[in-house]
């Protein structure tokens, strides 16, 4: 194999005899000379020059020494990849998110990892901002989408960007503007969507000091938009969560200054590799505008 012509080679030349290199390996010694005479014959170079002291690295084979240990490192990390992948046929997943994360991404997200890891169990639990990292502080899943920022103990990747868009009657005239203000919205009956104001709304009213005037507190986001279809005021949801419901019946504009950013969190005491493949494969499914 060549992975043992490779390793006879670098044995003998950190040895500098083949004596050495051969107790190294478990080898004969004239083993290790046969596999570093067949690694010189197949790659056509001179690699070592012999001498009755022993064996120096020829100028071909310094060039070729680090290539080669590279190639050594990645068959390693080949096998030990193989090793963690066999290792997820019968590991659980636990994820925590939130609304807008649960609609736009999860289901298209579930069904591609499923289809590469079929052997992994997976568990979704859907709440508030605040419960979801309830969820992960209490290790009650493992990792969770989160909007930064986050816990301090918790190791969190960034994802994307996430617009907040104010959903009005499309023929009211707070349709017609390019964006909205929360002065723009200060004197509007506001529909409280399903995750609340604590977080990314709360922050754009508070810093604008304004109260919004909150005329139905909806426990879901497609009645509070079918609240504002009716006339009933306005309500305020992220771009991903609207891009998901594709409703026609209202109309978003953005709002100035205001976004969430969205990443995924896990716990900075715990590490496994069904996480680690998660997390890729999440970055790359985000990054490739897949979601």
């Amino acid at each position: 194999m060549a992975s043992s012509k490779y390793a006879a080679f670098i044995a003998a030349a950190e040895a500098g005899n083949m004596t050495e290199a051969a107790a190294k390996l478990g080898y004969t010694q004239s083993g290790v000379s046969r596999l570093v005479h067949a690694l010189e014959t197949e790659l056509g170079l001179q690699l070592l020059v012999r001498s009755k002291s022993g064996v120096r690295l020829s100028p071909d084979g310094m060039t070729m020494l680090p290539l080669i240990k590279r190639l050594i490192a990645a068959e390693n990390d080949v096998a030990s990849m193989a090793n963690e992948i066999r290792g997820l046929s019968s590991t659980t997943l636990r994820i925590g998110t939130f609304s807008s994360v649960a609609i736009a991404w999860l289901p298209e997200l579930m069904s591609r990892f499923n289809s590469l890891y079929p052997g992994v169990k997976i568990f979704v639990e859907n709440g508030t901002y605040s419960t979801v990292e309830d969820l992960l502080s209490e290790s009650n899943v493992d990792c969770a989408f989160v909007t930064l920022p986050s816990r301090p103990q918790f190791n969190v990747t960034p994802l994307i960007k996430d617009r907040l868009m104010a959903v009005v009657h499309p023929k009211s005239e707070l349709a017609l503007k390019p964006s909205l203000t929360a002065h723009d919205l200060s004197a509007q009956p506001f529909i409280v969507p399903a995750e609340g104001t604590n977080y990314d709304v709360g922050k754009f009213f508070s810093l604008a000091g304004i109260e919004p005037k909150a005329a139905f507190d909806m426990g879901d986001d497609y009645a509070a938009c079918a609240m504002v279809a009716h006339g009933l005021g306005f309500t305020i949801l992220p771009e991903l969560m609207l891009k998901a419901m594709s409703i026609d019946s209202v109309a978003a504009v953005p709002l100035e200054n205001s976004e969430r950013v969205i990443g995924l969190a896990m716990s900075a005491s715990y590490n496994s590799a069904v996480l680690r493949f998660f997390l890729s494969f999440v970055k790359e499914y985000v990054e490739t505008g897949m979601g």
